[in-house]
């Protein structure tokens, strides 16, 4: 793990797994959970020569907590973040609530994302509450009439998650990712929350860059029409519908993500770049 100051004085704290001179892809991990998600993508980025920065939101994990939260906010540490890197152009990956994250990138420094992949993403919450999955109707209803009760519940998940780190196989990894992100209490967590249930800060249209949709028409955490909503919104974006796919199998398929955005494979590992 290694920390970025930014220059507001707050730290942003990473992981990096693969070939150092892989070609650059940003992982933005989902709600709640933190950097941690880079591990399960290890083995991926040897395989396809990918350097992936996997990067802990404001509050959780290592990173400090943003004094005001918000997508626009942190793309914009993230651009500080891969300027440290030396990365000028790079693919930005958002798996679940970190889908929001990696379009409000592409909207704010679109000249650095050479394509966005956003893999089972959240939806525009704010503006459709009607067509989210059941657990974001009660989060989103819960943070405006009883955020007490949302906070109780990233209480308990933080408990349940540092009881289950010790076990064995995916789930024990999960839980690990999980217990590390919510370490140092829960406000980052609540943050994040707040954020993805507000309305957004960016404007989706102004995308100019490839966007790649890729979600499971049985996810049962965010609905496919999310993805068909924010498709449309995005210009020239591209939806895959994966048959029968959850929404976990969605988000921890990189690779497929990969294949289905018709991207090139990435150059020779001495290159550190995406091809043109």
């Amino acid at each position: 793990m290694t920390r970025l100051r930014l220059r507001d004085g707050r730290d942003l704290a990473y992981t990096l797994h693969g070939p150092d001179e892989g070609a650059p892809l940003l992982w933005l991990h989902g709600a709640p959970s933190g950097r941690g998600e880079g591990s399960f993508h290890a083995g991926a980025a040897r395989q396809l020569g990918l350097r992936i920065c996997a990067v802990d939101r404001p509050g959780m994990g290592e990173s400090s907590r943003a004094p005001r939260p918000g997508l626009r906010s942190f793309a914009e540490d993230l651009a500080q973040l891969t300027d440290a890197l030396g990365w000028r152009r790079f693919v930005v990956a958002g798996a679940s609530g970190g889908g929001p994250y990696a379009l409000a990138l592409a909207a704010v420094r679109g000249e650095r994302v050479v394509h966005a992949l956003i893999l089972a993403g959240a939806g525009q919450l704010a503006e459709d509450a009607r067509a989210a999955g059941w657990v974001d109707r009660l989060t989103g209803a819960l943070l405006r009439r009883a955020p007490v009760v949302v906070a109780a519940w990233l209480h308990a998940i933080r408990l349940v998650a540092r009881l289950g780190a010790g076990l064995p196989g995916t789930l024990g990894s999960a839980a690990s990712v999980t217990a590390d992100a919510l370490a140092p209490g829960i406000s980052g967590a609540l943050d994040d929350l707040r954020v993805l249930h507000a309305p957004w800060d960016v404007r989706l249209g102004t995308i100019a860059v490839p966007v790649t949709f890729v979600h499971g028409d049985r996810d049962a955490f965010v609905p496919f029409r999310h993805a068909e909503a924010l498709a449309r919104a995005v210009p020239g974006s591209r939806l895959v519908r994966r048959r029968g796919r959850g929404h976990v199998a969605v988000r921890l398929d990189l690779p497929g993500a990969l294949h289905a955005s018709r991207l090139r494979r990435p150059a020779p590992p001495s290159a550190m770049v995406w091809p043109p």
